[in-house]
């Protein structure tokens, strides 16, 4: 690494460091040749730039160097509408790197990464409305070139903590969620029904009461939150905010943890019926709940005759897949008719032999 690249993380604020001596920690302040220091600890100190360098005491920590070079990449690939999976990618580096100094040896990659694609699935339902633009606020909140004040704003007036919780219960369990939402039930109910806490758990007690080490802190602090604002996160210093963050962040991967195998299954499903929506667009079909729904044309009400060749196109990885099934058809209009248990069933052999291919090319 250059020296004048290695300067220059020195002088921007927020840059992750370790000292010899205590530990990890954050850059909160340059000026004159000097860095002010807030360690994970808790201890803030005062350093010379260069008699940290010179000793050895100081080195920047090694995500840090490498992310100077995917964040500049990034921005230029923004500019090229570079495809949104590889911005994905960074958000959950970022966060999962973010949360390294609680979670220490323990790679959290996979639950970062459900935890995204849960924000970023689709609902319709009035009271998780605008829950969709949560993603987006998390990117700007990563964003490098975002101020302190900046920050505060999006935490304060954009990332709703109690929504966040509400969209993974209603992921993990619909039913509960309408229940709660019905009976106007508060943010303990939800974190209740995620089985993150008990209805012994009091999360309305002192911060420092709690064990530090705990999940239970960054619950607690969560919860004390759910009513803040913009003014009150402005106050925050550099430390607090990420501190902040970091709990919201803590306690959703939490919630993910807990709930992982109705999480996948939920996005399995979802991953379904976005197919068979798509499909049935395309291909200007029909899709049958029960077998011989209506016997007559919807669109002409001309009779219907049956096929056995009724071919059915849709796209992967920009690649045009196709599958033969038995329905039916109007001869005037052109319109078909397919049980949709059936094109399910299609599909999944579809997915079969194509999984068989890859192997046999691998």
């Amino acid at each position: 690494m250059k020296d004048s690249e290695k300067q220059r993380l020195y002088q921007k604020i927020g840059t992750k460091i370790i000292h010899e001596k205590y530990g990890k920690g954050r850059i909160t302040g340059s000026s004159n040749g000097k860095i002010s220091v807030c360690f994970d600890s808790g201890k803030e100190a005062v350093f010379q730039i260069d008699m940290c360098e010179k000793s050895g005491l100081m080195s920047i920590v090694a995500s840090e160097i490498t992310g100077v070079q995917k964040n500049n990449h990034v921005r230029k690939d923004e500019e090229n509408h570079e495809p949104i999976a590889l911005q994905a990618n960074i958000l959950v580096e970022k966060i999962t790197d973010e949360l390294r100094s609680y979670y220490g040896s323990e790679n959290k990659t996979e639950e970062v990464k459900l935890f995204l694609n849960i924000l970023q699935s689709k609902v319709d339902v009035r009271e998780l409305m605008g829950i969709d633009d949560q993603y987006d606020i998390l990117k700007n909140i990563f964003n490098d070139s975002n101020s302190l004040k900046e920050i505060c704003e999006y935490i304060g007036n954009s990332l709703h903590v109690e929504a966040l919780r509400k969209k993974i219960l209603f992921c993990v369990d619909k039913e509960k969620f309408e229940k709660i939402v019905y009976e106007k039930r508060g943010f303990y109910s939800v974190l209740e029904s995620l089985n993150i806490i008990s209805k012994k758990i009091s999360l309305n007690k002192k911060l420092e009461d709690y064990d530090s080490k705990s999940v239970l802190v960054h619950i607690a602090r969560t919860y004390q939150m759910r009513n803040m604002n913009a003014h009150m996160c402005i106050k925050w210093t550099y430390q607090e905010v990420f501190n902040n963050l970091d709990s919201i962040l803590i306690m959703c991967i939490f919630a993910v943890e807990k709930n992982r195998e109705k999480l996948l299954r939920y996005l399995e499903q979802n991953k379904t019926e976005d197919m068979l929506s798509y499909i049935e667009e395309y291909n200007e079909v029909y899709l049958w709940k029960t077998k011989g729904q209506n016997s007559k044309c919807i669109v002409c009400d001309e009779k219907l005759e049956y096929s056995e060749k009724i071919v059915l196109q849709y796209m992967i990885r920009n690649q045009i897949h196709s599958v033969q099934m038995t329905g039916k058809y109007c001869k005037t209009c052109g319109k078909v008719y397919v049980l949709k248990s059936d094109l399910l069933n299609e599909l999944k052999k579809e997915e079969i032999t194509s999984k068989n291919k890859e192997k046999n090319y691998e």
